[in-house]
């Protein structure tokens, strides 16, 4: 309400104490990054700027000269210049300015209006170059007191550029914090996920080793039964060969009788008997075989986990029951 107003900075600049308290808000020199605390600092230095460009030296204590003095004396100029540009460098600024209608998530967002963004662009660098240009510094520089309204355009043009710039700086900082949450969320994941596999291979290896338990169970009962079979052998073979001797006890029992014709006839049907006994024994000794191979099998299995494996006292009795077959 003050811009475009001589009559409203003088009322504002009769208010005892206005400007006094303007200046101590804008000459403290406090590091603050709170963005409320920046933003009220940078509104105080654009309302001096504006009683200082349309004051019309009404209020003879705070004419524009006396204004300029104070500011470079109590603030300076390069304080003044960077508070007065601080709003402009904040993300809320060019969201605010590009968006008539405010659609704001957070209260934050409301902090500024789209018309005072409009006037800080239009005015900002007019009101700096009064100020700039009442300053008694500044008159003796005269790149600064020669400058045109072109020269004054394309300093506000590269403000522009910068505030911009500072916008961007602005928005990838943020991105880099939203990075580094979701990289130590990931982090987090990654070390879970370690821990799960971890216990899953203790897991597997429990159950190896329970299935070797097992499988080792399996050998001993699959060996009790095939020494059972194999005890079946023998025995069928004891009782084959105790027929085998039977039969030619009676073939000589009848080649003494003298009965040639009947002694051939029974030695033939004898020898065909023989002959079938002999293959039944055959196949038996092929079995027979087969189940010790087997045994030794499942005997060094069993050696190889670290069971005790006694010696098989029927594989004597084996050997002394192959000798009459081999000498027959």
């Amino acid at each position: 309400w003050t811009s475009y107003s001589p009559t409203a900075v003088k009322a504002f600049l009769s208010i005892d104490s206005a400007v006094s308290y303007l200046t101590a808000l804008l000459s403290s020199h406090e590091n603050n990054e709170d963005l409320q605390e920046t933003l009220i600092q940078s509104m105080c230095a654009f309302l001096m700027g504006i009683c200082v460009h349309f004051n019309d030296d009404d209020v003879a204590d705070f004419t524009k000269e006396k204004l300029c003095i104070l500011i470079e004396n109590r603030i300076g100029l390069e304080r003044f210049q960077d508070a007065i540009g601080g709003i402009a460098r904040h993300e809320i600024y060019s969201r605010t300015l590009k968006h008539p209608q405010p659609a704001a998530k957070e209260p934050g967002d409301l902090l500024l209006d789209h018309e005072f963004c409009r006037l800080l662009k239009k005015i900002e660098g007019t009101v700096l170059e009064t100020v700039l240009k009442g300053s008694s510094s500044h008159s003796a520089k005269d790149s600064m007191t020669t400058m045109t309204p072109a020269d004054s355009a394309l300093v506000s043009q590269y403000k522009d550029v910068i505030r911009e710039q500072d916008v961007q700086i602005q928005a990838l900082k943020k991105r880099n914090e939203e990075l580094d949450a979701q990289n130590e969320e990931l982090n987090g994941k990654i070390n879970e996920l370690q821990a799960e596999v971890g216990n899953l291979r203790d897991q597997n290896l429990v159950l190896r080793a329970a299935q070797i338990n097992l499988g080792d169970k399996e050998v001993v009962v699959n060996n009790h039964c095939e020494t059972e079979e194999v005890e079946k052998c023998k025995a069928a073979m004891r009782e084959m060969e105790a027929r085998i001797s039977e039969y030619l006890g009676r073939i000589q029992e009848l080649e003494k009788a003298g009965d040639k014709s009947d002694v051939e006839r029974m030695l033939k049907e004898k020898n065909e008997e023989l002959e079938t006994v002999k293959k039944d024994m055959d196949d038996l000794l092929e079995l027979l075989a087969d189940q010790e191979n087997k045994i030794a099998v499942y005997k060094g299995k069993l050696a190889a986990h670290g069971e005790k494996v006694e010696s098989d006292e029927s594989s004597g009795e084996l050997d002394t029951d192959d000798q009459p077959e081999s000498s027959n």
